[in-house]
């Protein structure tokens, strides 16, 4: 019997626990962990996406700003340990990053491509999907940061 399939998640649905194996060992992030602790800002990416790319740097700042209340997790999407291992120590990437290897959670955001960005409030709800990085996402992002997860 195949996988049921159900509708993509959306704002103000209830996120599903995710269980997605840590890029740097064997050690799996569990989103279940951070409910009631922390926001969870999770970053669906593909290393060869140029919009993601362009946009790394001010993802990277915004963590760093907002670091006290909310986790930041870049998730692999369908690529190969050695590659986004190689990525990361290039870009020289400080956030976490955990591997999406089949892009089964990716599919249950509603992720169609790379880029896709989805903010769990510590309630467990999601309360932010952008699915297109155009100039100035990074104000959105902030603006909801500040305003909605207080």
């Amino acid at each position: 019997m195949g996988e049921v399939f159900c509708e993509s998640l959306n704002v103000g649905d209830k996120a599903p626990s995710i269980s997605l194996i840590r890029l740097e060992n064997k050690e799996y992030f569990k989103s279940l962990e951070l409910i009631g602790e922390k926001n969870l800002v999770l970053c669906f990416f593909s290393s060869w996406d140029k919009s993601f790319n362009n946009t790394l740097p001010e993802l990277i700042e915004i963590s760093n700003d907002f670091h006290d209340h909310s986790e930041f997790i870049l998730v692999s999407v369908r690529e190969k340990k050695p590659l986004i291992k190689d990525f990361v120590s290039k870009k020289n990437i400080s956030l976490q990053v955990a591997m999406d290897k089949f892009g089964k959670t990716f599919k249950k955001f509603g992720g169609n491509k790379t880029p896709l960005m989805i903010v769990i409030n510590k309630r467990g709800f999601i309360t932010h999907k952008l699915e297109t990085f155009n100039a100035g996402y990074e104000i959105e992002l902030v603006k909801h940061l500040k305003l909605k997860l207080d």
